[in-house]
Formats: structure tokens, C-alpha cells, sequence
């Protein structure tokens, strides 16, 4: 399975990135960031490719499925 992250919030930074790279089924992981312009210190093992536009990585990422980070503040409890 292929993953799209979009944002690099905290806790995708803190708990996503290490749990995806827990499961074997995922094969990579892509992100896309207007905060962040590198993949390379990212903090996994499975990297994909890096997209700083929302839009293209939807368009281009051969993702199975898409993960949308929000900041703390849209997030509901």
C-alpha cells in the first residue's frame, strides 16, 4: 500500500511516520508540506516523493490512500 500524507503536523511528525513504517503492507510513504522542503531528515524509513503543492501531490502521487494532517486547532476531540 502506497500513503499520501498531507501536512507534517506534530503528530505525524511524533506518531504517524513511526507507525506507518511499523506495518509491512505499506511500501511508501509520500508527503506534501508547504512547511517543509525536504524528505531526506524526514524521520521514516519508507520515503517516497516530497510534493510542496497539495494539489500536484494529489494529482501525481500513485497513493492508495491519502492521511490529511490538521493543525491542533480544526481538529475535533
Amino acid at each position: 500500500m502506497k500513503i499520501l500524507i498531507l501536512g507534517s503536523s506534530s503528530i505525524v511528525k511524533r506518531r504517524v511516520f513511526s507507525a506507518l513504517d511499523c506495518i509491512e503492507s505499506v511500501e511508501k510513504i509520500d508527503i506534501a508540506s508547504h512547511s517543509s522542503n525536504r524528505i531526506d531528515n524526514a524521520p521514516f524509513l519508507k520515503k517516497g516523493d516530497f510534493f510542496n503543492d497539495y494539489s500536484r501531490a494529489i494529482n501525481e502521487s500513485d497513493a492508495d490512500l491519502v492521511y490529511v494532517s490538521l493543525t491542533i486547532y480544526l481538529s475535533y476531540y
